[in-house]
């Protein structure tokens, strides 16, 4: 579970992909080079503090690693390591390091508060290291603890008489190569051909140098300008280079054939001294076994008699591990009772006080909400009674009920929430105000206007719609066809007299289109025989039947031609230029 997620981490971090297999991670992680790297992306240590951590197979070398400097390094962040645990990683292949880069994990990702599945192995024994000394035989006989020793001698016997054999084979086999070494040195330096490389060697470092006069030096060169040019003979040369490659030939066919009896010689041998080594082999083995049949059988009853008891500990520990499991468990549970005793009564003190906070809120917003409700219905018996109140004095005044005009601007008074009375009396102080107004006057003027704007609105939706006064259909059936008929000669006059006075322009033929060839273009097709009785139907509607591959050569050759015209337009362009210049010289 650990290696996934220490895995994980690292391909994120530092974008590593390490191995999940217990041997391999222990090799990366052995000489402290990995969690130096890790220190380093944190910020924990400098470039230069990483440069001390020296990359090592060596378990001596990688202990001084994290003994001298990943020690110092874990304990900036709050981690310790002993010596024990420095020990187990760099010399055994234990959890102790996967366990300490979980724990660098939860220090540097800031997840303290996880539970930790990693501990730290606890060691029932001290383990003290010990120097090795050589024991004497009469020390062992003399010492009642090393009964043991005694009984197995002949094991330890036979363990040193392995070893002998096995070095004394060693020894010969070197002996052995090595004279092989020895007599193929002495058969290169007694070669024809090693001497006579070596005699021409030495020709050419006794060649004695010959020094000549000035004039013996003029001689020889009209000598030489007088010697006849050299004619190369082609038929000579020939014969003679076909002498070589038939030797060159004969020589490689030897060396082939004396390779390949070397070969099966060296294959013979080599199988007959394998079967000889097989023999002495089994015939050692055979004895080796016949004498450690009775220490083998020995060895076995021990080793069961070593399980039988190693399966009892375990038992034991199993047991003893859950006792001791219950009884913290036991003891976890009733600390947690008393710690959260007191933090659950201090919850339902808060609860008590936060459900009286709520009540009170939720009283004081019933009251604020009948006080609304209460303000609304006394503003709206307002309106009611002053509108009863405006009836009245319209009747008391003219006479008659109010008609649907009068009651539509009370009505939309009411919905918009203004006064029924006029607050201005007479309106014509609307247009002409006092000059020597307060704010009061001012904010009055400004509620009336407000008012009169929205009849005035009121009345134009009206007007547009025809509605409420504007109603046409009310009263008027008789005189509608009339109206339309006389609507529709004046609407003809008028039309009459603006096309005599703005003449429309006389509309131009609209321009005929080319004629245009249609054409179908086919692909892939297999069976070409098939396009003439194709053309044939489509030759009844006027349609061309053409290729895909002469659609793409005829607009391939198009653009050619375009590009081979646009550059002898562009070259003549140029040439005219540089001849205006020319003349602008001049």
């Amino acid at each position: 579970m650990l290696l996934p997620l220490i895995r994980k981490w690292l391909k994120k971090r530092l974008d590593i992909h390490l191995s999940i297999i217990p041997e391999y991670f222990f090799e990366a992680t052995k000489d402290g080079s990995l969690l130096a790297q890790v220190l380093l992306y944190y910020h924990v240590i400098t470039a230069a503090e990483l440069q001390l951590v020296e990359e090592t197979r060596d378990s001596a070398v990688a202990f001084e690693n994290y003994n001298n400097h990943i020690r110092e390094w874990l304990a900036r962040i709050g981690m310790e390591l002993t010596e024990s645990d420095i020990h187990e990683i760099t010399h055994t292949e234990g959890t102790a390091a996967a366990s300490v880069f979980y724990e660098v994990y939860m220090k540097l990702e800031n997840k303290q508060g996880s539970v930790h599945l990693a501990k730290t192995r606890q060691h029932h024994f001290k383990i003290q290291k010990v120097s090795e000394y050589e024991m004497e035989d009469v020390f062992i006989e003399a010492n009642p603890l090393c009964e043991p020793l005694i009984k197995q001698w002949d094991v330890i016997n036979w363990e040193r008489d392995h070893l002998a054999a096995i070095m004394m084979k060693y020894l010969r086999s070197r002996e052995e190569y090595d004279q092989y070494l020895q007599q193929k040195t002495l058969k290169e330096l007694v070669s024809p051909a090693y001497h006579a490389k070596l005699e021409d060697t030495l020709v050419l470092l006794k060649a004695e140098k010959t020094d000549y006069t000035y004039d013996e030096l003029i001689e020889q060169q009209k000598a030489a300008l007088e010697m006849e040019q050299f004619q190369p003979n082609t038929d000579e040369a020939r014969r003679i280079m076909k002498q070589i490659k038939k030797r060159n030939k004969q020589r490689a066919e030897r060396t082939a054939f004396r390779l390949e009896l070397q070969h099966e010689l060296m294959a013979e041998v080599w199988k007959r001294i394998g079967e000889t080594e097989e023999q002495e082999f089994d015939k050692v083995v055979c004895e080796k076994l016949l004498k450690q049949s009775k220490h083998e059988k020995e060895i076995a009853e021990k080793l069961f008699a070593i399980r039988q008891h190693k399966e009892e500990m375990i038992q034991n520990r199993k047991i003893q591990d859950e006792i001791d499991q219950k009884r913290r468990d036991e003891e976890f549970i009733r600390r947690l009772f008393e710690e959260s005793l007191e933090e659950r009564m201090k919850f339902h003190e808060e609860r008590m006080a936060l459900i009286e906070e709520h009540k009170r809120l939720y009283a004081e917003k019933l009251r604020l909400k009948a006080l609304k409700h209460q303000k609304l219905c006394r503003e709206i018996m307002d309106d009611i009674v002053d509108i009863a109140l405006k009836t009245a004095e319209y009747k008391e005044m003219y006479g008659v009920e109010p008609d649907k005009y009068v009651k539509r601007n009370w009505a939309t008074l009411f919905i918009k929430q203004q006064p029924i009375f006029d607050l201005v009396v007479p309106l014509q102080d609307l247009t002409q105000p006092p000059e020597d107004t307060t704010e009061e006057l001012e904010e009055i003027f400004r509620r009336e206007i407000k008012r009169q704007d929205i009849l005035d609105e009121q009345d134009l939706y009206d007007y547009i719609h025809f509605r409420n006064i504007w109603m046409i259909e009310e009263g008027l059936e008789d005189f509608m066809t009339p109206m339309e008929l006389g609507m529709n000669c004046l609407g003809y006059v008028v039309h009459k007299l603006l096309l005599k006075k703005y003449p429309l322009p006389i509309p131009q033929k609209p321009e005929l289109s080319p004629e245009i060839e249609i054409s179908a273009c086919t692909n892939n097709m297999t069976d070409l025989s098939r396009l003439d009785f194709l053309q044939r139907l489509l030759d009844l509607r006027s349609v061309k039947v053409i290729q895909m591959e002469d659609a793409t050569n005829f607009c391939i050759k198009a653009r050619r031609v375009s590009e081979g015209g646009d550059t002898e337009k562009s070259e003549e362009s140029e040439g005219t230029e540089e001849r205006e210049e020319r003349q602008e010289g001049e």
